[in-house]
């Protein structure tokens, strides 16, 4: 049996090793993402496998100023299409007439 001082140290154990998890997840996620993406791999991944395939992107609440600068990088990798060009070719069972790396762009007007 446990006295209560055993379950105290537990506790404080526990909640020192979360604190400790997440300032080293805090440290190095920025640096694990910043490597995953100076390493070409997202690039690959967009160029072999989404090639055919369609994206859309949902964006909420998105300020304007930055709306443009997320749309000139989307244009740069992306070919933007319509929801209704691609529900159209999809009920037309024409989707290969889509162009490689299809993007949709939607807003959710209630976020």
């Amino acid at each position: 049996m446990r006295s209560a001082g055993q379950d105290g140290t537990e506790k404080s154990d526990n909640r020192r090793r979360r604190m400790l998890f997440k300032k080293v997840n805090r440290l190095f996620r920025p640096a694990v993402f910043g490597l995953l993406r100076f390493s070409g791999l997202p690039l690959l991944i967009r160029e072999l496998w989404q090639r055919d395939k369609v994206t859309i992107v949902v964006y909420h609440a998105l300020e304007a100023a930055r709306a443009e600068a997320h749309f000139v990088a989307l244009r740069r990798h992306y070919n933007v299409i319509s929801l209704s060009d691609f529900l159209e070719a999809r009920s037309g069972q024409m989707t290969e007439r889509l162009p490689p790396k299809a993007l949709i762009i939607t807003f959710d007007e209630a976020g």
